[in-house]
């Protein structure tokens, strides 16, 4: 056994595949290793500890390493993404489309209409019709 120092041999025994073990065949036995670690004996402990009292704190080491990282790469930026205001544009560009092809298929649903509903009443809130005045005046530099 000098050649498994570190493993003992644990016998384990075989069984068929199919589960039909007779009684009239001996049941073979296998030997698998396992690894065994002797653990430290107290003494050992209290020599390392004298030796290096930080040896079982491996959080703190770990946090006083981001620390040091932190301070070479120096203090991060609040500076906002490169991309993100390109993507707030085009976000805002294609909900005014979206309101431009709204208005539009209004306006040809009306004109299908003809004079059906001209006899009636027509609702229109002041914010319908602030926003478009601002869109018409948006749109006006664009047009000159």
């Amino acid at each position: 056994m000098n050649s498994f120092d570190l493993f003992s041999l644990i016998e384990t025994e075989e069984s068929s595949p199919f589960g039909s073990d007779s009684d009239d065949e001996p049941a073979k036995k296998k030997s698998v290793p396992i690894p065994q670690r002797k653990p430290l004996s107290k003494i050992q402990e209290q020599k390392e500890l004298c030796e290096d009292p930080s040896i079982y704190e491996y959080d703190s080491r770990n946090d006083m390493k981001a620390e040091e990282v932190a301070k070479i790469v120096g203090p991060k930026d609040n500076k906002p993404s490169r991309h993100m205001l390109t993507l707030l544009k085009a976000a805002e560009k294609r909900k005014k489309e979206l309101m431009r092809r709204m208005q539009r298929k209004v306006l040809v649903e009306r004109e299908k209409e003809g004079d059906k509903c001209k006899d009636k009443e027509v609702f229109v809130t002041l914010a319908y019709k602030k926003e478009m005045e601002e869109e018409e005046e948006k749109e006006r530099p664009d047009n000159d």
